[in-house]
C-alpha cells in the first residue's frame, strides 16, 4: 500500500443522522419515508431522483430539491461540527507516512466547510467532492480520480469508506477497501498501517551512527512523559500506548539504548507510578523518574 483514501461523511465526520434528517425534511412534503441505509454514499442528486421515480412523483426537480437538502445539511453540519472522535489524530499519524486524499460524494461548499471548520485542508495531498466527477459513486470515478492525483496506481491505494456503495466504487476502481464508522474504536484499526518492527532501525544501525566522536557516556535522554491518551481512548499516560505489539516508551528505549547512557523520564504525579511500574520490566539505560 502506497496511499490512502478517505471518504469524508460517516467516516471523518458523524453526519450520517444530519445526511438523514436533512432528505426527510426535504422530502416530507412529497410523502416519501427516507431509508438512508439505501442512498448512502451516494450524491444528493441522484438519490433524490432515485427516490421521486420509485414513488412516482415526476412534477418535483431533483436539482432544486437536492440544493434544498444540501443547504439544510450544511447549516446543521457547521453548528455541531460532528467530527469522529480522534479522527484527526488518526489522518496526522497516517499522513506521517502516506501520501492522504478525501473524496467525498458531498458538494464542494460541504467539503470545503469541513475542512476549513477543522483546519484540516494540510493533512490532504488531493481533495474531492461529487462535482468533481461525472458518475457519482457506486461508479470508480472518484476513486480512480484520486488516486491519479496522488500520483499512484488504484491498486496500491487503501480506501476508507463507511457506506455500501462507496465500497462498490472503491472495490471497481481496483483499490483495497476497509470499511469503517465515525467512532475511536473503527478508525483505530487503522493505525495498524503507521509502525511495524521493520520501521524501526536496528541496533546494530544506530551503533554506526552514533560511532566516531560521539560517546554513549555522554548522552542523556529526557522524554517528557506527562500527558495521556485522553484523545485515543486510552486511560493511562500517552506513552504506554501499545503501537505494533510495544509501548511507545519501549520504542524509544530500543531506539535510545545503543547511544544513551542514561534516560530520563519526566512524568505527571498521577503518571509516576504507573509509568515506574511500567520501566522496571524494560532493560536498557537506567532511568531518573523525574516529576513536573
Amino acid at each position: 500500500m502506497k496511499g490512502i483514501i478517505f471518504d469524508m461523511d460517516g467516516v471523518l465526520t458523524d453526519s450520517s443522522p444530519i445526511h438523514e434528517w436533512a432528505f426527510r425534511e426535504t422530502l416530507r412534503p412529497y410523502g416519501i419515508e427516507v431509508d438512508y441505509r439505501r442512498i448512502a454514499g451516494m450524491s444528493t442528486r441522484d438519490a433524490i431522483a432515485m427516490l421521486l421515480s420509485e414513488n412516482d412523483i415526476h412534477e418535483a426537480e431533483p436539482e432544486r430539491l437536492a440544493a434544498t437538502k444540501s443547504e439544510a445539511s450544511r447549516r446543521r453540519m457547521r453548528e455541531e461540527n460532528p467530527v469522529a472522535p480522534g479522527a484527526f489524530d488518526v489522518v496526522e499519524r497516517l499522513a506521517a507516512k502516506f501520501p492522504i486524499a478525501l473524496a467525498s460524494s458531498g458538494s464542494r461548499e460541504s467539503v470545503d466547510a469541513f475542512l476549513e471548520l477543522n483546519c484540516a485542508r494540510p493533512l490532504f495531498q488531493a481533495v474531492l467532492s461529487g462535482g468533481d466527477i461525472k458518475a457519482a459513486k457506486p461508479s470508480p470515478d472518484i476513486y480512480l480520480e484520486a488516486a491519479r492525483r496522488l500520483g499512484i496506481p488504484p491498486q496500491d491505494c487503501l480506501v476508507v469508506e463507511d457506506s455500501i456503495s462507496g465500497a462498490q466504487s472503491a472495490t471497481a476502481a481496483g483499490a483495497e477497501v476497509t470499511t469503517v464508522t465515525a467512532s475511536l474504536d473503527s478508525l483505530r484499526r487503522l493505525l495498524k498501517y503507521t509502525v511495524t518492527a521493520s520501521d524501526v532501525p536496528e541496533a546494530d544501525e544506530i551503533r554506526r551512527f552514533a560511532s566516531g566522536p560521539r560517546h554513549r557516556e555522554q548522552w542523556t535522554a529526557i522524554i517528557p512523559a506527562a500527558g495521556r491518551g485522553t484523545r485515543l481512548g486510552f486511560d493511562q499516560p500517552k506513552i504506554l500506548y501499545p503501537v505494533a505489539g510495544r509501548t511507545i516508551l519501549e520504542w524509544l528505549v530500543r531506539l535510545l539504548e545503543p547511544v544513551c547512557a542514561r534516560v530520563i523520564v519526566v512524568a505527571s504525579p498521577e503518571g509516576a507510578p504507573i509509568i515506574s511500574r511500567r520501566t522496571s520490566g524494560i532493560g536498557g539505560p537506567p532511568y531518573d523518574r523525574n516529576l513536573s
